[in-house]
């Protein structure tokens, strides 16, 4: 065995156009101020347009329609929606429950019916309705049906089955 496979000190001979791993010959080497990648990445071929792409320029194009008989423009998606509002009224299932579903997704469930009319009336008593749901009326009913006895009861409803006036309250 020789002092060279021992780990002696054997010097290779000196070249500049060799390199090893990880440095390539001078002559390989980019150039300072130069790219590696002259061209640059390709352009996006402009022929290719991603789904979402698509489909939010169809639906954000403008469209002439009408609505209760009166041209109007709208944006492509609310023609749509329009029209699967209107098959609903008209008693497409199918389109009711699309309807009802894009709007249990979109309308916010945290604001009140009063909110939702937008300054409507939501409702209104008529004079016979609020005196019937009046506190007074109805402490009157409940303390009648407190005090009352299952014999009371049968005999009221005999009563109304004698008289044919079989309406309750």
């Amino acid at each position: 065995m020789t002092s060279a496979k021992k780990g002696g000190s054997q010097k290779l001979p000196n070249t500049t156009s060799s390199g090893g791993y990880g440095k390539p010959p001078k002559d390989k080497q980019f150039k300072k101020g130069k790219s590696g990648n002259p061209s640059g990445r390709p352009k996006k071929d402009k022929m290719f347009k991603s789904v979402s792409r698509v489909l939010r320029e169809s639906l954000l194009e403008e469209v002439e329609g009408s609505v209760n008989g009166k041209p109007r423009k709208m944006l492509r998606l609310e023609a749509v929606l329009a029209k699967q509002v209107s098959n609903a009224l008209q008693g497409n299932v199918q389109a009711a429950k699309f309807v009802l579903s894009l709007a249990e997704k979109h309308i916010p469930t945290h604001r009140s019916l009063e909110e939702l009319m937008e300054g409507r009336s939501v409702f209104e008593w008529t004079k016979e309705e609020m005196a019937r749901f009046s506190k007074a009326s109805m402490m009157k009913h409940l303390n009648q049906d407190l005090h009352q006895t299952p014999e009371d009861d049968a005999n009221q409803e005999e009563d109304k089955k004698r008289s044919g006036d079989g309406e309750a309250i």
